[in-house]
């Protein structure tokens, strides 16, 4: 029996993979593997063999120890899409994978720097979102206005303003023309 690779973490190929909008058959195909051994690899029945896993690592350019790092953990959390009726389901997986490690990184930052704290009123939105009219926009932008303290007057940056108040704003190019942005609150 031929061995596998020590430490391999199936489900950290599934996210590599998804994060690259790339389908198991794909992958198979592109590795000269049955369809089959990527499901056991995804699913840590079966490692890969070392020369299969020089393989994806270089077919997937991340390096070795990020198949041997624990998986994380899925929060389930929604996250909101902009143009959502354009983005294909493997745009959308895509972006929330990398977003994912995104998270990772804010999280391993936080260790060595402070971020500031999350100041945002509580603005639940009506469970019929079909509610939502422009006057409740209206009176929300107001809370956070009066909550931060900024009057009447235009904001000439939003993004440090929200920044400053807790939120992670990052510019990341998606790749893909029909999804160009996407938040999580």
């Amino acid at each position: 029996m031929r061995p596998g690779t020590p430490g391999f973490i199936g489900a950290r190929l599934k996210e590599a993979r998804e994060s690259r909008g790339m389908a198991a058959i794909t992958l198979a195909d592109l590795l000269g593997v049955s369809r089959q051994a990527i499901s056991q690899y995804e699913n840590s029945t079966q490692s890969p063999r070392p020369e299969i896993m020089e393989r994806i690592v270089k077919l997937l350019q991340l390096p070795h120890h990020f198949f041997r790092r624990p998986a994380m953990l899925n929060t389930e959390a929604v996250i909101f899409y902009r143009s959502m009726s354009a983005a294909t389901k493997t745009e959308r997986l895509r972006a929330g994978k990398r977003y994912s490690w995104l998270k990772d990184i804010v999280k391993y930052l936080q260790e060595f720097v402070q971020l500031p704290k999350v100041n945002f009123p509580d603005l639940s939105p009506p469970d019929d979102l079909s509610k939502i009219s422009n006057q409740l926009i209206e009176e929300y932008a107001v809370k956070v206005r009066r909550l931060w303290g900024l009057g009447d007057s235009p904001i000439s940056n939003l993004v440090l303003l929200l920044e400053n108040n807790g939120a992670v704003v990052v510019r990341y190019e998606l790749g893909a023309e029909t999804l160009d942005a996407f938040s999580e609150f």
